[in-house]
């Protein structure tokens, strides 16, 4: 297999951002109900536009439910969130903390300052639970 097919290989398996975060909602139902349940009972209805490099993706959490996606018409965005790949896997990896990617100006974030303390309570968790769950690490990588 010579270098060209590998890179085929590889974004193939890459995911989008939205389909990425379709697979993190059904993950958390399965493998971490409580957790999921807990962040949507402190963000509920709040609508979330998130950049991932030139992906852009709506999340609205419901009452009971997380959707992703355009299938809803927001008539208000309450947080905008703009990072690159490199970033987020900087995160993810441990390279850099949630604070230290803020004060750097590498994570853009909008919105009132309460939502955003709330959404990024949120953002830690998951960096939490994707260092604990090898099903999530995976599937953090195919983000690449």
């Amino acid at each position: 297999m010579n270098q060209s097919d590998l890179e085929k290989g590889m974004m193939a398996m890459q995911l989008t951002l939205e389909l990425f975060l379709k697979e993190l909602i059904a993950l958390m139902k399965q493998d971490f109900p409580q957790h999921l349940q807990k962040m949507i009972i402190d963000t509920q209805g709040i609508t979330w536009l998130q950049t991932l490099d030139n992906e852009n993706t709506l999340i609205h959490v419901t009452t009971d439910d997380v959707v992703i996606g355009e299938e809803f018409k927001p008539k208000k965005i309450n947080v905008r969130v703009i990072l690159s790949r490199e970033y987020l896997f900087d995160l993810l990896e441990g390279r850099i903390t949630l604070d230290k990617a803020l004060q750097s100006k590498k994570i853009e974030a909008f919105g009132d300052p309460a939502t955003l303390l709330k959404c990024f309570y949120i953002f830690e968790q998951i960096l939490l639970l994707s260092r604990k769950s090898p099903r999530f690490y995976f599937l953090t990588y195919r983000l690449r």
